[in-house]
Formats: structure tokens, sequence, C-alpha cells
């Protein structure tokens, strides 16, 4: 209602004369109602606006404006309304309006020095508390509205800027609004509003209905108008359709139909229907809409003297009404501004509430019609990645994710406001937990309590020189840590232990990380060098047996380790390349050492076999030379073989010094002594044969698989040492033992009138 149609009220409350019947309702039923006599009233009006409210627990509430106060009423299904709570203003007034914000309701009062009050729902259903009171922005003003999705709230009709819109921002402290912008319009003097997405439809009462855009509220920009209309009166209020393409509006004169516009295009918007309610026709026609409301396809109207409409929308150029509810019974023609003079159809349950100026608050709900639900406000509910306390390493960060089922997400650190994120990225030691606000309700998740090992420190870490097989050791103290040794080039774990020690393969590069509670400090890169370890390959280790006038030879080869020949209780003696020898019985090993790296072979055990030494004597009886037994035997007549003397007698064929070479069984040789014969008169000479079997060498010996044999022979037997024959053969570049096991043999090797017995060692 307008200043100046208020004056006209008494004027119409003389001329009623005549009393009709009014009808009472049309598929709409009255659920409970809600009415003080004795409240104050101001100018014969005892209630003015309304708007609703649903809390988190799905508990529905009604906020009413009375002449003084402002109601908050909680409306139990069932059951009559209770008020939780109401609030005086300065002074009595007709205007009252209101509107909310999450848990926060805002009333502003025209006609009065009440300025903008601001209400804390956030305690229903116990309590309603006002959070702030101010006349920082007007004293006065006709409207409030509010776009939720952007948190802002237009203010037109002030006594301040009367000509234009007050933009407050509710985001940042819904309690304490921040001013936006304070700017005239063209169309002047506003008397309501409805805002969506930033788009502002402005009812300016003669003026018609502007459009603007107040995206930037210090600019906001005209989109278009509507001013010479059929059935033009006072632009009152107007409602935008879902889908933005359709327009409701109501003039505020009597007999003035509601108007249903096209503004798909707000540079041409086009009226497509005329409607209103007319309960008392034909005498009376002249009624008054005064608040649409759009909800689907159905828009619900408070209209002064027959209560609450609903008309259906579906078809923009044919509105039908489908019901309504009187709140006026006593109402006789439509003189006056009596009956209802708000109505809220967005409660979840569907039920649509009412204000009548005489007659408090009406519940009411449709009998024929069911609206789309709309999802009551809720507690979410909310749930974390992590279900307990975490440790993570200094310098790192772990995320901490919260799913909610709906609302927004803020974290907090130590009760402190921390980031709105779903995943936050925690670097920091504290005490976490997660809010999901869906507009304004609120749960809290569990907390989650972070704390943060230090990284270890780690000295720098010098290349190394390892000797091969070699454990490379952590050259510092653990204190506690575990390390692990790995590849720069391949970045794979070489190895990691317990503690400090590595086995280390192969020479490169390497890297430490040092661990505290799996949380790593990376060294500095260093090289590991390996000194190779000295191929003794050459020595023989294991057992062998050499006759005791024999010697071992090994070939020592050249090398630039310092070589050493260890023996039992014997000095250390240092090794040549070339040839080795040995004599001695005892138990030998080969020490190399390579700058500082010592490599040691096996033990070589040596075990001499005595020689037994044969005995030659001159028998002059027989004229015979004569030897002490023995398994062979070969004669010398000055130091030359004699072809074929095998036996151990021989008839000397001329006078000489004589020697006999015999084998033993354990294939050692030794030579006899020396006998001298003179036969007293010249003999022809015995000649030596001419084999040259003295020349014969047999290698390598011992052996592991293959001998062989140099020089001039006609052909050989290899022997066990039970005598029997395992081989025989003419000459051959070698002779292959690997198939006979280990032990002693002897190779006899015949020439054209000599045999040469050697013994040969075979190796495992």
């Amino acid at each position: 209602m307008n200043l100046r149609t208020f004056t006209l009220v008494f004027f119409f409350l003389a001329l009623s004369q005549i009393e009709l019947a009014a009808q009472q309702s049309l598929h709409m039923t009255l659920e409970s109602h809600w009415d003080v006599d004795t409240l104050p009233t101001r100018s014969g009006f005892q209630y003015n606006d309304i708007w609703g409210y649903s809390d988190c627990y799905g508990n529905e509430y009604a906020i009413m404006g009375s002449a003084l106060y402002v109601h908050f009423l909680a409306l139990d299904e069932g059951d009559e309304p209770v008020e939780v709570a109401h609030f005086p203003g300065f002074s009595t007034t007709i205007w009252r309006d209101f509107k909310t914000y999450r848990d926060r309701a805002y009333a502003v009062a025209d006609n009065n020095s009440d300025g903008l009050m601001v209400f804390d729902m956030s305690h229903l259903p116990d309590s309603v508390s006002k959070s702030n009171h101010t006349n920082a922005f007007f004293d006065q003003a006709h409207n409030i509205f509010i776009d939720e999705a952007h948190g802002r709230a237009y203010v037109v009709g002030t006594n301040t800027l009367s000509n234009g819109v007050i933009i407050l921002d509710l985001t940042e402290n819904p309690d304490e609004p921040q001013l936006l912008s304070n700017t005239t319009l063209s169309g002047g003097y506003v008397h309501d509003i409805y805002v969506k997405d930033h788009i502002g439809y402005c009812s300016h009462g003669n003026n018609g209905l502007s459009v603007y855009n107040f995206e930037d509220p210090a600019n906001p920009i005209f989109l278009g108008s509507i001013q010479n209309y059929p059935e033009s009166g006072y632009n009152h209020s107007s409602w935008v359709t879902a889908d933005n393409n359709y327009m409701v509006f109501a003039d505020e004169t009597f007999g003035r139909s509601l108007k249903m516009t096209d503004i798909s295009d707000l540079q041409d918007m086009e009226i497509t229907d005329l409607f209103k309610s007319t309960l008392l026709a034909p005498d009376f026609t002249n009624s008054i809409a005064h608040n649409p409301f759009i909800r689907d396809h159905y828009v619900i109207i408070s209209y002064y003297h027959e209560g609450i409409q609903i008309f259906d929308i579906s078809d923009p150029e044919n509105v039908e009404q489908v019901a309504y509810y009187d709140t006026e019974p006593d109402n006789t023609n439509y003189s006056g501004f009596t009956g209802a003079w708000g109505a809220y159809p967005f409660l979840p349950s569907g039920r649509i509430i009412g204000s009548d100026t005489r007659h408090g608050l009406f519940v009411l709900s449709t009998d024929s019609i069911e609206f789309e639900p709309i999802t009551a406000t809720t507690f979410p509910e909310i749930s974390l990645n992590e279900t307990s306390d975490l440790q993570i390493c200094e310098s790192t960060s772990v995320t901490l994710s919260a799913n909610a089922t709906s609302g927004a997400i803020e974290w907090f650190q130590s009760g402190d406001f921390y980031e709105s994120n779903a995943d936050v990225e925690v670097a920091e030691a504290g005490t976490y937990f997660a809010k999901a606000t869906d507009q304004h309700c609120i749960t809290y998740s569990d907390t989650l309590t972070i704390d943060i090992t230090p990284l270890p420190e780690i000295a720098n870490i010098p290349d190394q020189i390892l000797c091969e097989g070699d454990a490379f050791e952590v050259p510092f103290e653990s204190n506690g840590n575990n390390f692990i040794l790995f590849s720069v080039t391949t970045e794979a774990i070489v190895d990691s232990s317990g503690f400090s020690e590595f086995e280390v393969a192969s020479p490169g590069d390497y890297q430490i990380v040092s661990l505290i509670n799996d949380c790593p400090t990376l060294s500095n890169p260093f090289t590991l060098s390996h000194v190779e370890e000295e191929n003794l390959s050459w020595w023989l280790s294991g057992e062998y047996e050499i006759c005791s006038n024999d010697t071992l030879f090994l070939e020592v080869p050249e090398t630039d380790a310092t070589l050493s020949l260890l023996q039992a209780n014997q000095p250390e003696q240092s090794v040549e390349a070339g040839q080795l020898s040995l004599m001695e019985d005892g138990t030998y090993q080969i020490m190399a050492i390579n700058g500082q790296c010592q490599t040691e072979s096996d033990e070589l055990k040596l075990e001499s076999q005595q020689v037994v030494t044969p005995f030659a004597y001159w028998n002059e009886t027989n004229q015979t030379l004569v030897a002490s037994p023995a398994p062979s035997y070969q004669w010398f007549k000055d130091g030359q073989a004699i072809g074929g003397a095998t036996y151990y007698k021989l008839k000397p064929s001329g006078s000489g010094i004589y020697t006999v070479r015999t084998y033993d069984f354990f294939g050692c040789k030794a030579f006899s002594n020396e006998v001298e014969v003179d036969l007293g008169q010249q003999l022809p000479s015995i000649q030596a044969g001419n084999d040259q079997l003295e020349t014969i060498v047999v290698f390598p010996n011992p052996t592991k698989g293959y001998i062989q044999i140099k020089g001039n022979y006609q052909s050989f037997e290899l022997v066990n040492p039970n005598g029997q024959i395992l081989k025989r053969g003419s000459q051959v570049a070698q002779i292959d033992l690997s198939q006979w096991p280990a032990g002693s043999y002897w190779l006899r090797i015949f020439g054209e009138s000599q045999t040469e017995i050697v013994p040969i060692v075979k190796l495992p």
C-alpha cells in the first residue's frame, strides 16, 4: 500500500453500506490460525506483511509484522501457531516488510524510524535474538528484497534515497551488512523490487515498471521498462517465472487486473493476459491485488478483501483461477484496504501462509494443487577421508578431504578459519575440522590432529673407495635413524637395512636417504669406487702330494698388486712374477694387496712323499750290476741311459760309471749311488739309445683336465695306482684326464729303447 492510497481508506469505509456475504474458499483449507486482539494498531491496521522460514530440523515458521512488533511463530503441523519471540520497533506503523538470508531475518518499516533490524534464527526452535539494529543506512524504508544466491539486500522507498535503491552485501558478515551502493534510478521512487541474478524489476508506482542490471552495484544498467499498458495504475510489486520468460505484476489500484507479461525481450515487454479475482461480482469488481508470488506454474496472490488467490499461469495467454481462501469474512464490498496483506508459498511442506490486516496469521493447504517439492534445508552429513590423527614430515603436506551431502565446506585449523574448499593441503601441525554449511544449517566433522616430524639432519658424505665385498658404512651416527642407499643413475633402491651398513654390489654414484618415522632427508650425491679383487685363479688350492725330492712349480702372472706367500709359522715371503716353487710340507696362501684392499687365496696344502733311494752294487762274481727292489728301473752309463736296460740287473758291456733310476709306487723318481766298473779289458762300448726321453716335459702337472707331453717319444700309457692301464696312445697334442677322479697316476712314456715314468696329479 502506498501513502496516497492509504488516505482513501476511511473514505471508502464510510461508503460501505451494502451487506454481502463473501465466499470463503475454493480448493484451499485452513489448517491453523493465530490472532491476538490486544495487539496495538495503527490507523485501524493491526497486522502487515509476512514471510516464511524453515530451520535445519525441518520446522517451519512465519515471520509476521504487526503495528508495533516483529513476530516469529512456529508452525507445527496440526497445531495452532505458537509465538517463539516478538520484538518491538521504535513506534507503531502500518508498513513492515521482511526477507531472510540463511539463518538471518531482515526487517524494515515505513513511516517511522525503525531503520534496519537483523534477527538471528540459528537457535530455533528454542529462541530468536536480535543481532543488529542500525539506522546507518536509513530510518525508514518501504520494502526490502534479498537476492539470496548472491547475498545482496536491496532496500527501496527509503527516507535517504526514495528514488533509488540501497544495496547491501550480506556475505561477509550477515549481522553487519556492508554498503555496496546508494544509487538513484531513472524511474524515480521505487515502491517495491524483485531481484534475480542481479537483474532487478522495480515497481515505480505511477511511473510503471523498469528493469535494471545491478551486477555492478554502483553503476546499474537500464534494460527496459513498461509504462503505458492496459489497466495501468499504481505499479506495486512483481515476481518472475523460473525460466525468466514471464512476469506477473500488480497495480495497487481499485479494479485493476494483474498483468501476465512476456519479458523474454526486455526492450519490448508484452502483456499476454489480464486476470483478477472478483468474489463479489457482479455487484463489485473493483478488487485490489497486493503482492504476487510465483511457484511452479502458479501465481499466489495476497488480495485486499479477497484473501489468498491462486491462478494457473501455465498458459500465459489464458490465466485461470484455481483456488482461493478469503481471510476477510466480514467483507461486503471493495472499499478500503482490509484483507490479506501478504502471502508466502515457499515452505517445503507446500503450505501457504498469509497475513490479514485485521485477522492475523492464516496457515493454509491446497486441496487440488501439488507443488513441485522444495528441498527442506537440513543439516548436511559430513565425512573425512582421514579417520585418525596423522604424523607428517616437515616440509611436506597432506591432503585432507571432506565430503558433505550438501552445502559448502570450510576448514578450520586450531579453531581459526583455514580455507573454503572440500580438499585442502595441510603442512602445519594443529587440530583440523571441516564445517559443512547448507544455507544456514551447519555440521562439523570430527577433529583430526596433525603432528610434524622434523626432517633428520644428514652430514656431507665424501666420495668412498671400497674394496670389493666390503660393506659401505654411513659415516655418521644414526641417532635412531634408518638409512636407504640408492643409485642416482637408476633411482632404484640398492639396499635398505635396519641401520647404517650397506653391501654395495657395484661402483657408481649414490645418495643416502636418512629416515625418522619414514620422514626422509636426502644426502649429497657421492661416488663409490671399487678396487677390484686381484684375480688369484692361478693359485691352486686344495691338497697336493709330491715326492720329497721334487718341487711344485706355480706360474705367477704379471700384476700391479703386491703378492706374498703365507705359510704357517713362517715369515711372509715376497712373491714375484714368474715361477714359484714349493718343496716343503705345509699349508700355503697367496695374499694380494692392491692399494688399501687385500685379497687372500684359498689354502693349498702340500704333503711330500718320502722317496726311497735305490742302491746299486757290482757283483764281482757274476760280473753283474744289481739294484735294490723297485717297481721300475732304468740303467745309465756315464750319465747316458742304456737302451733296454730296465731290469734290476745289468750285465755291463764295458768299464764306466753306472747308476740306476727307479720309480716307487707313488711315482717318485730316485737315482742310485754311482758304481764304477773296470772290466780290465776293452770291450765293445754300450751304445746309448737314440731316444731323447730325458728331454720330455709333461705339463701342466698337477692338472684339472688336460696334460701335454712335449718332446720325442713313440707311445704312452696312463696307469692308475693299482697298475691298471687306463689309456694308451701314440704321440698326441694333449691327454684328457677330466673323466678320471682326482688322485695320483703314472704316465709311462716309451721311446725306441727307453721308458720314462712320470707321476701325474689330477686335481678335483
